[in-house]
């Protein structure tokens, strides 16, 4: 049997209707979603699916692997419950734009396990591209050489393919989740004070990239938040403040992008989780991926 409903933003009626009659059909899963006018098509709802929480909306153009590849990416989003922690290092290692050391309140929100993979890049994409072979081969390597257009492009190319609202995180978001957010047993690497357990550094990294997730996680279940490769941020670079902030975006313009988390090319002190670092938006660099965050669905 197929159903056609035609559901309008802010026409509570119609919503009420459309749910009444999907589950008479049988169906229990919620058809409303509240961002823009959709045309659903009831083909097994195959247009919806509810995965730990997270709605994905399917447009129609959408190929079973990117599919196959958007599952795999909501499935890994781990969620992260807000709170205040100290922001920065104040000990014998850390650089001046690493203080002062400042209290960030931040609400829940979710972020990848892994970094995005070659595999999910091309999948979503459609674009086949050529990594430089020398820092290693394979679909499970991070998609690097990415610079911030690149994937700002990824990000609504995979947000109007599943009607989500994946985003990056920022700088505050991300030091949080690589600490271990309310589980922090507050080591100096994301999930070990032994850098070697966690991260993929130039002490044991042969210069080469790896799988996401052959390493340890950390308290949340996150991998590679130290070492891999650094990780885009959503922030401008800038200093500090001492004063508490909530949700902090950052800087409101600048001209460079703040990467967290160390690489397997810089020495193991960089994949600490108070290590800052920025690059230039335009950067393409082997050394250099991203991971997904969004915020919590209500």
């Amino acid at each position: 049997m197929m159903i056609r409903l035609y559901i309008m933003k802010n026409k509570k009626i119609t919503i009420l209707w459309a749910a009444m009659l999907l589950l008479a059909a049988g169906c229990d899963k919620d058809p409303y979603f509240d961002k823009g006018d959709y045309l659903y098509e009831n083909r097994d709802l195959t247009y919806l699916e509810n995965i730990d929480g997270i709605l994905i909306h399917w447009d129609e153009q959408v190929t079973e692997e990117q599919q196959e590849a958007i599952r795999e990416m909501v499935s890994a989003m781990v969620r992260v419950e807000g709170g205040t922690f100290q922001m920065g290092s104040d000990d014998e290692l850390a650089a001046d734009d690493e203080q002062p050391v400042h209290a960030v309140t931040l609400s829940n929100y979710r972020i990848a396990k892994f970094t995005v993979t070659r595999k999910q890049w091309r999948a979503i994409m459609r674009d086949w591209l050529q990594w430089n072979g020398n820092y290693g081969t394979g679909d499970d390597l991070p998609a690097t050489n990415l610079n911030m257009d690149d994937v700002q492009r990824f990000l609504e190319t995979v947000n109007r393919l599943g009607a989500l609202n994946f985003r990056l995180p920022t700088e505050a978001e991300w030091e949080y989740a690589a600490r271990g957010g309310k589980k922090s047993h507050g080591t100096s690497y994301s999930g070990s004070d032994n850098a070697d357990a966690v991260a993929w550094h130039q002490g044991n990294g042969c210069n080469v990239l790896h799988p996401v997730g052959s390493l340890q996680p950390n308290e949340l279940g996150l991998y590679d938040m130290s070492g891999n490769v650094w990780e885009w941020c959503s922030d401008w670079y800038g200093t500090y403040s001492a004063d508490a902030q909530t949700n902090p975006q950052g800087p409101n313009y600048g001209d460079r992008r703040v990467v967290r988390g160390g690489s397997f090319s810089y020495e193991a002190a960089f994949s600490r989780v108070t290590q800052r670092n920025s690059i230039q938006p335009n950067t393409q660099s082997f050394a250099v991926g991203f991971r997904l965050a969004m915020d919590e669905q209500k």
